[in-house]
């Protein structure tokens, strides 16, 4: 038998100042260090966070009182919780921002985040909707940096498959051939571009321009004795270039 979810409540100060009060109400009969808890109702977060901290380590009181604040305890840990998200989302709203407004590709952050190229737009999209409040329509600009980045791959097909075909052939040799300590980066970006052979969308073309970036001239430590691998060191580096200026 399927259960419905319970919605999520998103709880406020206000929400919380009158948990701690009720809270204290309770133990004010029952609780022998009760002189060490807020006085007050919460006027701001370190007035909520003492009280949590003080309700963890000051448990000299009936279980049944205990019980009967559990759910007000429930609530300023969901309240804590709701609230140090959003603080983060603000924060890394902000940092994608600083981001785009310096012109930083994905691949100089992305593996300490934990997202690629393809999908960085996406993720930038989802913290503006939920910072805001509400789903935001694409931007103009968004709009046509859509397009243009679709057209872009669709133009680029045969391209991209080509080229992500010859990495995977000659992936230990390009591994060889980077600064050691982008080897493990290139091995990455390089099986990434094997794994979306199949899915020749804008996924792969992000892994293929990726691979082609770590393996740039200024980042490579040596130079290919073949001329096979050579030329297909320079058409990367052509597709890397072609793939930025479409999605900028």
């Amino acid at each position: 038998m399927a259960t419905s979810k319970v919605p999520e409540p998103a709880h406020t100060l206000a929400d919380a100042a009158a948990a701690v009060a009720r809270i204290r109400r309770r133990r004010a009969r029952h609780d022998p260090d009760l002189d060490a808890y807020p006085r007050h109702d919460p006027a701001d977060d370190d007035d909520v966070d003492e009280a949590v901290v003080y309700l963890h380590t000051h448990r000299r009181v009936p279980d049944r009182v205990r019980r009967e604040e559990a759910s007000d305890r429930a609530l300023l840990l969901s309240y804590r919780r709701q609230r140090d998200e959003r603080r983060h989302d603000v924060l890394m709203l902000a940092f994608y921002d600083a981001a785009v407004e310096v012109g930083a590709w994905p691949s100089d952050y992305g593996r300490q985040l934990g997202i690629s190229s393809a999908n960085r737009w996406h993720r930038h999209r989802q913290l503006q909707e939920r910072v805001r409040g509400h789903e935001l329509p694409p931007t103009r600009l968004e709009q046509e940096r859509e397009d243009r980045v679709g057209e872009w791959v669709r133009e680029h097909r045969a391209r991209m498959l080509g080229l992500a075909g010859d990495l995977v052939d000659h992936r230990d040799h390009l591994i060889e051939l980077a600064a050691e300590a982008r080897r493990v980066d290139v091995a990455e970006a390089v099986d990434t571009a094997g794994r979306l052979l199949g899915q020749p969308g804008l996924s792969l073309a992000a892994a293929v321009a990726h691979a082609s970036w770590l393996l740039s001239p200024d980042r490579r430590a040596v130079v290919s004795p073949d001329p096979t691998v050579r030329d297909l060191l320079a058409r990367a580096a052509r597709f890397d270039q072609s793939y930025r200026a479409a999605t900028e």
